[in-house]
């Protein structure tokens, strides 16, 4: 670890032993992405779910997210991160007790809806853990670090989840997602009791909604939740039915399936840990937004991508954006907070994000019946470049930003930072505090 933060030159960092853990809880909770829901799909369609309720089974966690992470983003606020990440391992572990155990589709929503409020919980307190670890100028260097342990971590579990689908059945998949998630629960309780009192001053008594919009009145705020959405709609289309086009479609087995994520995974990482490396010396928005375009625009081509060679060029270059996208999102909102605010704006990160990821499989699922899966992936992320290219005319427009927030746009505030941290106009905003993040 102390090797890791030298090489990219994080010697600030001092609490190691608790970015130690954090990386370990996200390593434990990511688990679900990599493990479970990329097989989760064809486990309800071999319980007999058609098209529509396949997409509905996907779109229950952001459902419930939509409407649980900012209140749980201002709870971490409130009564501390530790208590959040511990109660969002046990709500984790429950999920996947009966994911292990069931042989119905109907079970399957009570899982979902378990495993999303332990989601729900755990990322904003997370991240905002996370980035009250280093200086503002280096919050997108140590999101790319953790990242990208995480992804190198998680590498293989795409190939074995596929691999354990095919000769033993879904219920190993669950056992092991649920060993992980008390496993995680475990590391959760190793977290100091009290967070030091520089990085958690008194939450306001202002509610979590009135402070919500008022940093939705941050212009780089409000094109990282435009960002979050439009990624995770494209996200959301390709999740949805990917293993069964491959698998059913295509007729590659569910481990081909995982093979292709694991692919795709190295090289996520790989791109994380480059990343890390420039990212104080790029500007944080553009690299978001070309790297949605870099993960859309190949998806959109999947219909005509029906061999292994070309599904693994899809996946090389979608994993490389996907490396990026979220890293990139993390910094803007951390550099226009403090750490007060921080664990809310992370909350409406995941709001965002999950406003995308509700909608592309309902919308998946309704037109895969309508006009089948192939062209559902091409209209999907069309729709999905559309709304790229809508990004600097939503967040630049004065009356939007009034209309969500009530309030005028907040640019007057620059902070003095590397290029890494500029916002859209060329200068970086704060909100509240002197310094922060990337």
């Amino acid at each position: 670890m102390s090797a890791m933060l030298r090489f990219l030159h994080l010697q600030e960092v001092t609490r190691r032993r608790e970015l130690a853990l954090l990386i370990g809880l996200g390593v434990m909770e990511g688990f679900s992405w990599t493990l479970i829901k990329p097989m989760l799909p064809l486990f309800a369609s071999s319980l007999g779910a058609q098209e529509f309720l396949v997409g509905a089974i996907v779109a229950v966690p952001p459902l419930i997210q939509i409407f649980t992470r900012i209140p749980s983003g201002a709870a971490a606020s409130r009564f501390g991160k530790r208590r959040m990440i511990v109660l969002s391992f046990v709500l984790t572990a429950a999920g996947a007790g009966v994911l292990t155990v069931t042989k119905s589709v109907a079970l399957i929503f009570p899982a979902q809806l378990c495993v999303a409020l332990g989601e729900s919980l755990f990322w904003p307190a997370n991240w905002a853990y996370v980035t009250s670890l280093a200086p503002r100028e280096k919050q997108g260097t140590v999101v790319a670090l953790v990242m990208g342990i995480q992804g190198i971590a998680g590498l293989f579990l795409p190939y074995v989840g596929g691999r354990i689908f095919d000769v033993v059945g879904f219920w190993l998949n669950g056992l092991i997602y649920l060993v992980c998630a008390l496993v995680g629960l475990l590391l959760a309780l190793r977290l100091p009791l009290s967070e030091p009192a520089a990085h958690h001053p008194a939450t306001p008594k202002a509610s979590f909604q009135s402070g919500a919009r008022s940093l939705l009145a941050r212009e780089p705020i409000l094109l990282a939740a435009w960002g979050g959405l439009i990624i995770f709609f494209s996200w959301g289309i390709n999740g949805a039915f990917y293993s069964i086009y491959v698998n059913e479609g295509l007729g590659f087995t569910a481990t081909t399936v995982g093979i292709l994520m694991t692919w795709q995974s190295a090289f996520t990482a790989i791109s994380r840990f480059i990343f890390a490396s420039v990212t104080h010396r790029v500007r944080t928005d553009r690299a978001m937004l070309s790297t949605i375009f870099m993960n859309a625009f190949p998806l959109m081509l999947l219909p005509w991508m029906r061999t292994l060679p070309l599904l693994m060029a899809v996946a090389a270059t979608t994993g490389l954006a996907s490396g990026v996208v979220p890293i990139a999102v993390k910094t803007l909102y951390a550099n226009a907070t403090n750490d007060r605010e921080r664990s809310l704006a992370m909350g409406i990160d995941g709001v965002a994000m999950n406003i995308g990821a509700l909608a592309s499989p309902i919308l998946a699922g309704a037109a895969a019946q309508a006009i089948g899966v192939p062209a559902t992936f091409f209209f999907g992320n069309l729709l999905t470049l559309t709304a790229l290219a809508m990004a600097r005319k939503v967040t630049g427009n004065r009356r939007l930003i009034r209309a969500v927030s009530g309030r005028e746009p907040e640019l007057e505030r620059p902070v003095a930072v590397e290029a890494g941290q500029m916002g859209q106009s060329g200068q970086t905003t704060a909100a509240g505090d002197t310094g922060v993040r990337a």
